[in-house]
């Protein structure tokens, strides 16, 4: 029953890494999505100032 019972405990050790593991990453992920819209959002802003410069000379 005590082999029985560490496989258990290795096999959810395991389980928990890999769901950790995918965490970290998924979090990096959506950092990085962040940061694009950021940056797209910034562009965006600097093509419309541009453009309402453009307009009113």
């Amino acid at each position: 029953m005590a082999a029985t019972s560490k496989e258990a405990l290795d096999s959810l050790l395991s389980d928990f890494d890999q769901i950790h593991t995918e965490f970290i990453q998924q979090t990096v992920e959506i950092q990085t999505l962040q940061s694009r819209c950021n940056s797209e959002i910034k562009r965006r802003q600097a093509a419309e100032s541009t453009l309402n410069t453009l307009k009113s000379a």
